[in-house]
């Protein structure tokens, strides 16, 4: 009975997702690219460095719950490590931003 439910539940989830996504997926146009040469180089860097972050923040927040769960289910070895997880997560968050504010700090000395 309960391999039925689980089956019966997955697929109306897979078939709600499924046919509320696909109006928006038939009216996605794509973008069209821009040349990374359309720009004074301030605004490449400026660029560069926002895109570095953001993908530095997306894994940091990923090595953060990662950390936690670790923290709260692994027990006393766990913990520990769970712990330098969290720790290396947010010193490296803490020297992205701060690179950011550098780059942002030395283009607006540039200008």
């Amino acid at each position: 009975m309960k391999k039925l439910l689980g089956l019966i539940s997955k697929s109306y989830l897979y078939w709600t997702a499924l046919l509320l996504t696909s109006p928006v997926l038939a009216q996605f146009t794509s973008p069209k690219p821009t040349p990374i040469t359309s720009g004074s180089l301030q605004s490449v860097i400026d660029g560069i460095s926002n895109a570095v972050a953001g993908l530095a923040g997306a894994i940091a927040v990923l090595f953060l719950i990662y950390g936690g769960i670790m923290y709260i289910v692994g027990g006393e070895a766990g913990s520990k490590s769970g712990r330098a997880i969290i720790t290396n997560a947010l010193i490296g968050l803490v020297v992205v931003v701060l690179a950011v504010i550098i780059v942002k700090f030395v283009l607006g000395a540039i200008e």
